[in-house]
């Protein structure tokens, strides 16, 4: 449940509006992190957050909370 609500979090940041993942993250993750995450797991920052896969969700989400940048609501 916890990683549940972790992920609905930044699934809510993610989707808030038209733009690309880089874009979106803006602000809660730094561009390395981005970078190395999306190398990882295989998206590309410059996509729409629906490209990714929902392993690649719970990696960012987890990178995120460990790192304290997205929280559960």
């Amino acid at each position: 449940p916890a990683e549940l609500r972790v992920i609905d979090a930044l699934l809510d940041v993610a989707f808030a509006g038209p733009r690309s993942m880089r874009e979106a993250l803006r602000g809660v993750a730094t561009g390395m992190q981005i970078r190395r995450q999306a190398a990882e797991n295989g998206w590309n920052p410059e996509a729409h957050p629906r490209t990714l896969t929902p392993q690649a969700w719970r990696a960012l989400a987890a990178i995120l909370a460990a790192t304290g940048k997205i929280r559960a609501t």
